[in-house]
């Protein structure tokens, strides 16, 4: 099959065996759009392109209820699939709709509504996203795959910056499949959109509800971190501080949300750090405190701070804190 090939070193060949009266095959329509499809999915768009050129014209378009109407609509999907692999998102949203308006109906719909609204998303056109993803779900909710499409729905909503609409598809969504896949990210979301709309009281309920689902992951963590930020932007300070030293006191420790927190307890709650280190020598007890006096005499919580994230093995981050202090104490301080 010489579609397989190189199409050149190919179609010289047939040329050569035709001139030389040997009966040759031609490759049905069929074949070739499998090949294409095939040359898609290997990542040779452009070669794909190409060939779907080349067909006639008249195949993209159906107007008999045969065998014709499922390749054409297969070519206007190889198109479209094409196009999206060129990252030519708009040229790709087009090749669908024609689809769409040609071939209407559960076998096409399903999929290329999907397609409609990730390629409206990949574009920022977050209203339209939002329009097929709902589009998508109201017809084929039934479907456990088409449920996401709410949540995404929601997601791109916020994206558009329509926080209490967002929030309420969440919501929706969090009612009807309490325990899908989505629903720490659903809860993140709904935090997160009160936390932008200054809700701050709204927004620490579902940072709160984040931590007590996923207490020992990421996410949990994250879900407590700005539960305490949002207590201190609604100015309850004893509240916050209490939070970000329970941030620090983990074992084991969130290396990332560890150290916003110590920076936290440091400039916003004004504790200093206890002293980390283990057994040491009078001399080093005597300078380590002659240390920390200087430290916050002259230097200001700077200094503390990074002792202490020097002492808990954060190297790199100690660094943004040295170049606020210059002379002989940092160099010192570096050293050790």
């Amino acid at each position: 099959y010489p579609y397989h090939a190189d199409s050149v070193l190919a179609t010289n060949r047939l040329t050569l065996l035709k001139t030389n009266g040997f009966p040759v095959k031609e490759p049905s329509l069929d074949e070739k759009l499998e090949w294409i499809h095939q040359l898609i999915r290997g990542g040779k768009a452009e070669r794909a392109l190409k060939e779907l050129k080349l067909l006639p014209k008249h195949l993209t378009t159906r107007k008999v209820k045969d065998k014709s109407k499922e390749r054409s609509d297969k070519i206007l999907y190889l198109f479209a699939r094409a196009y999206t692999r060129q990252r030519n998102y708009a040229q790709a949203i087009s090749q669908y709709k024609k689809l769409l308006a040609q071939s209407p109906g559960p076998r096409i719909d399903y999929q290329v509504l999907r397609k409609l609204a990730y390629l409206n998303n990949k574009l920022e056109n977050f209203q339209q996203a939002h329009h097929y993803y709902i589009k998508h779900y109201n017809r084929y909710y039934r479907l456990s795959r088409a449920r996401n499409s709410l949540f995404y729905a929601g997601l791109n909503l916020m994206y558009a910056g329509q926080y209490k609409s967002a929030i309420e598809i969440f919501k929706r969504y969090l009612r009807k499949y309490p325990r899908s896949y989505y629903r720490g990210s659903a809860n993140w979301y709904i935090g997160w959109s009160y936390y932008l709309q200054s809700e701050y009281f709204n927004s620490r309920i579902f940072f709160e509800k984040l931590f007590r689902l996923y207490p020992q992951s990421t996410m949990g963590r994250r879900g407590r971190y700005w539960t305490a930020i949002s207590f201190k932007n609604a100015k309850q300070k004893g509240e916050a501080c209490q939070r970000f030293q329970q941030i620090v006191n983990d074992s084991p420790p969130d290396k990332y949300y560890h150290l916003l927190a110590l920076d936290k307890l440091v400039y916003y709650c004004q504790k200093l750090i206890p002293s980390m280190k283990a057994q040491t020598s009078p001399q080093e007890n005597r300078e380590e405190a002659e240390n920390q006096k200087a430290s916050a005499l002259v230097r200001g919580p700077q200094m503390s701070l990074a002792r202490d994230l020097t002492k808990l093995g954060f190297y790199r981050e100690v660094r943004h804190y040295l170049q606020k202090c210059t002379g002989s104490l940092a160099i010192k301080t570096a050293a050790g």
